[in-house]
């Protein structure tokens, strides 16, 4: 049977392009054009031909596995304190859950959007249309076959057991090959910048002598070219184990390296936001939701989950074309509902009414109006402006309303009147919003919403900081030894960067 939702990269993990790491290391520059062009093709025809795009995917066993999961687990607020600040106001993910990414593949059309012209390019782009072919092979060089991201090979520091107690690369290197393991390879590429602490690097001097004892050739080399590496310049040392393919691991230098591709709402921290917010409404027939900026499903996953004890039914707007699935005639987000009710049974069945429509004009839409003054709950995260393109449609906001100013009069500030207009009193909403900078251009996207929201009559109580994946980078901390970013947090003495969530009440 044809399923609509992406579970395997099959086409591309099978094909012959799906060589060992180190055999795309060691072709020559001429072979590895070919190969870059072959592999854009490749892609193409996955993406095209098999639905299959070249990004992360669990297979159905999984998905299923991970709709258990959050639907049995325990998301009652527990708010974290930070230690910056000793309140305690941080929202943290309980259990990754990507089981709502499979659903929509049209992901990989996310425009990465960086430049002040407000322009960017997706992986669409890129290996469908070929827009901007020297980028990506020079990207695909940088990140795949010069391990940019360390997917593959890791680089040798004191600390760790790989440099057997040893303290500079000119003894390691002369160790490992007194000690030699077939199943390992090193190698040598020079870098810029600050070395980081405890980092096994060779000198001028160190590369010479290991060159004259021959335990530095092409083998050790991308290209298996010696001359590529300039030994004026500092050089580190990282360490290879054989046999790993270039995919899956490489699906993540394109989506998070070539592009800086979106990620889905976690659907964990949205069951803790849905279920904390309609707990005193749990005995009511029905409690209605809607999320103006219904996204890639991750808050829809997480409505789902509250099967258990509620019966919630989900409202969702978005005017993105590619959540369209033409042969079944309805949306990606009702696919993942009747998926999810069909896998996941409980005492309750979540249903759903999703308008493909943008959440500044659904208020003139007949159906939607049926609801004015009877939602419970309200809960998104609306476009960062222009900071993600999710498509080429002239209806995503970014696109209607090209200038920051006319985006918040236009849509940003008509989607929250509706969402006032449509909420019931003594009702709270959530809105998570974070601003964005384009060059030296600031948008004050928090402020802002914060300010429309009171000048509606909403009341507002606090914000929650929902903490994400991963700790702030070194090289964003400061002299001052903090982040240089506007938005962190510290939990446990380890720096985090969140986003805001702010949360509204509709007095009487």
């Amino acid at each position: 049977m044809k399923t609509y939702h992406h579970t395997s990269n099959s086409y591309i993990e099978n094909s012959k392009l799906n060589i060992d790491w180190y055999d795309l290391f060691q072709m020559s520059d001429k072979s590895f054009k070919k190969y870059v062009k072959d592999l854009k093709k490749l892609i193409k025809d996955s993406w095209i031909e098999h639905n299959q795009p070249p990004v992360k995917t669990i297979p159905d066993d999984e998905i299923v596995r991970q709709m258990k999961r959050l639907t049995n687990l325990d998301c009652s607020l527990d708010l974290q304190t930070d230690q910056l600040t000793q309140e305690t106001d941080c929202v943290v993910m309980r259990s990754p859950i990507s089981a709502a990414n499979g659903f929509f593949p049209n992901m990989g059309k996310m425009k990465d959007i960086q430049t002040k012209e407000l322009t960017g390019y997706s992986l669409w782009d890129y290996f469908v249309e070929d827009e901007n072919p020297e980028t990506v092979f020079r990207e695909i060089r940088r990140l795949i076959r010069n391990d940019g991201l360390y997917n593959f090979s890791q680089t040798i520091l004191k600390a760790t057991p790989n440099s057997k107690g040893l303290t500079t690369g000119e003894k390691w290197i002369t160790d490992f090959t007194k000690n030699f393991d077939e199943d390992w390879v090193y190698w040598i590429q020079n870098f810029s910048g600050k070395s980081p602490r405890g980092q096994l690097n060779l000198n001028e001097k160190s590369f010479n002598k290991l060159l004259d004892k021959g335990l530095l050739t092409g083998a050790n080399c991308e290209g298996g070219d010696l001359s590529k590496i300039d030994p004026e310049l500092p050089i580190r040392v990282r360490l290879y184990k054989k046999g790993q393919k270039i995919f899956p691991k490489g699906f993540t230098c394109l989506s998070q390296g070539i592009v800086k591709m979106g990620v889905n709402f976690p659907p964990s921290i949205s069951k803790t936001i849905y279920q904390h917010f309609t707990e005193d409404l749990k005995d009511q027939e029905k409690i209605i939701i809607y999320d103006p900026s219904s996204g890639y499903g991750g808050r829809l996953l997480g409505a789902l989950s509250l099967c258990g004890d509620r019966r919630i039914h989900y409202i969702g707007t978005d005017p993105n074309p590619d959540h369209w699935i033409e042969d079944l005639e309805i949306s990606r987000y009702e696919y993942l509902g009747k998926y999810f009710n069909s896998e996941i049974k409980r005492k309750h069945e979540t249903t759903l009414e999703i308008f493909q429509l943008g959440s500044e004009v659904v208020h003139k839409e007949k159906n939607f109006k049926r609801y004015k003054g009877k939602i419970d709950f309200i809960f998104t995260s609306p476009p960062y402006f222009a900071a993600e393109g999710y498509s080429e449609d002239e209806n995503q906001s970014f696109k209607k309303f090209p200038t920051y100013e006319e985006w918040r009069d236009g849509f940003l500030t008509q989607t929250l009147k509706t969402c006032v207009e449509y909420l019931k009193p003594n009702r709270w909403m959530c809105w998570n919003i974070a601003d964005v900078s384009f060059g030296s251009r600031f948008y004050p996207l928090e402020r802002d919403s914060v300010e429309i929201m009171k000048s509606l009559g909403m009341r507002y109580e606090h914000r929650w900081k929902m903490v994400l994946s991963g700790s702030v980078s070194k090289r964003e901390i400061s002299d001052r030894r903090v982040p240089s970013r506007k938005n962190y947090c510290c939990l446990r003495s380890s720096y985090r960067t969140y986003e805001p969530i702010f949360c509204f009440y509709k007095p009487e």
